[in-house]
């Protein structure tokens, strides 16, 4: 989806979306498809991210450093 978007200057700006084809929010901005993308992860239960050190998996990265700084007192 598509929408012009007049800017400060009057020039016309392109604003590219993204939507959840399973709850329909939006996603905006330059990194709209890494949001879709993390966001689909709480429909489907996907955990892409493993602990190398116990069964834990995470959806984000970041989940995954904090996991390990936390439980195994070591840093990534």
């Amino acid at each position: 989806m598509e929408q012009a978007r007049s800017g400060a200057s009057g020039l016309s700006q392109t604003d590219t979306t993204v939507s959840c084809p399973v709850c329909g929010k939006v996603f905006r901005g330059r990194s709209r498809k890494q949001g879709l993308t993390r966001h689909l992860r709480t429909h489907t239960g996907e955990k892409p991210y493993a602990c190398p050190h116990c069964p834990h998996r995470t959806t984000m990265k970041h989940n995954l450093r904090t996991h390990i700084l936390a439980v195994h007192d070591l840093y990534c």
